[in-house]
């Protein structure tokens, strides 16, 4: 009687263990594969970049900002609050690839360019670091030499010549010296480059 109680018992705990094991495999596999992958630039001298990212969308889409400090913007944690991205970069003939990261935004959120701030972190030893900003968003006046297009903001120029990956983080807040409250702004990250 008592050897059939601990015998269920063991099936029980068996049971579970294995159930908890094909769960944490099904996470591990959708976390593996649920990543978006585009290429954004092949270049003709035999090379290629890569975006890569995990939200739906290539960039961060903020609704009912409220104005924020410097000092709060760049360390807010928040769900949707930033956005992360890797890029790689692939020489294949080419022995130096050069490519700017970039930022797109609609024409009707022009109006809230100097209201916005900006801010690109890079992942260095596990912990990420400013690359740039805070700033406001500055729209370019001429196509930069890369191909970024007027009206897009250029962020940083990165030059590779090794097969490489970096990863950033994209951050973006209501200035806490703007008048606006409760707006609406959106950005898209966008790579251009050239191979050598």
């Amino acid at each position: 009687m008592a050897s059939e109680k601990t015998s269920k018992q063991f099936n029980v705990i068996l049971i579970t263990i294995v159930l908890i094991l094909i769960m944490v495999f099904c996470i591990c596999l959708w976390l593996f594969f649920d990543h978006k992958e585009k290429v954004i630039y092949q270049v003709e001298n035999g090379g290629n970049i890569f975006l890569n990212y995990v939200s739906d969308f290539n960039g961060l889409s903020l609704h009912g900002m409220i104005p924020s400090s410097d000092d709060n913007g760049i360390i807010n944690l928040k769900k949707g609050s930033y956005f992360d991205f890797f890029i790689d970069t692939k020489l294949d003939d080419a022995s130096v690839i050069d490519y700017e990261i970039s930022l797109f935004r609609e024409k009707k959120y022009a109006y809230l360019d100097k209201d916005v701030r900006i801010y690109l972190e890079e992942e260095k030893s596990g912990t990420y670091a400013k690359v740039f900003g805070p700033s406001e968003f500055i729209p370019l006046k001429k196509v930069s030499k890369y191909g970024t297009k007027v009206g897009d903001m250029i962020l940083l120029h990165v030059s590779k010549k090794n097969k490489s990956t970096n990863r950033y983080r994209l951050r973006m807040w209501l200035s806490n010296s703007s008048k606006m409250s409760s707006v609406d702004y959106s950005v898209s990250v966008k790579i251009n480059g050239k191979a050598k």
